[in-house]
């Protein structure tokens, strides 16, 4: 796997980029979120995914809630880097994170519970096939548009995830155990 920080030193985005501003209707989004948070999977299936994409971070010690997080960052910041290739013409690693990108989403996608998850989990899936299919379209079409789409989607999902309060976190995981 090719080394993140140096696709970060040459597209010219630093590693520590913080998240795009969310829209103002990610707010009332996240003060109702959803009722069923134990729609993903194991803990074991988030580590092998991170291992998978090269993230160096301690995943065996987080909780199911901070690793689907941590497949958020990762998500998104591999599409600020194909933001960052795309400007600056890099088609190889455009490709390349964008790619990465549509690994995790798809990961996020795969490990969603429907049974558990009901119809919450039924539009997270439509919406993360939508990813997809706009990453695809900015890839085969270099449209900075759809990847801005993409990367406004997840954070949107990213923060309503991060706006869920501990306690029905903790109740979450005790039910999925």
């Amino acid at each position: 796997m090719a080394d993140m920080k140096s696709i970060d030193s040459h597209c010219g985005l630093a590693a520590t980029t913080a998240p795009a501003p969310l829209p103002e209707s990610t707010a009332a989004r996240a003060a109702n979120p959803p009722r069923e948070f134990s729609m993903y999977g194991s803990s074991r299936q988030y580590a092998e995914q991170y291992r998978k994409m090269g993230i160096s971070t301690s995943v065996t010690d987080a909780d199911p809630h901070k690793l689907v997080a941590m497949l958020f960052a990762g998500a998104c910041q591999r599409i600020r880097q194909a933001q960052a290739c795309l400007a600056q013409g890099d088609q190889a690693r455009k490709g390349k994170a964008i790619g990465e990108a549509c690994a995790i989403v798809g990961h996020l996608n795969g490990s969603l519970d429907h049974e558990a998850g009901g119809e919450i989990a039924g539009n997270l899936s439509a919406l993360y096939d939508y990813v997809m299919h706009r990453l695809t379209e900015a890839n085969l079409h270099n449209d900075d548009a759809a990847l801005t789409e993409a990367l406004e989607l997840l954070s949107e999902i990213d923060a309503a995830w991060a706006a869920i309060p501990a306690q029905q976190r903790e109740l979450a995981t005790a039910n999925a155990s």
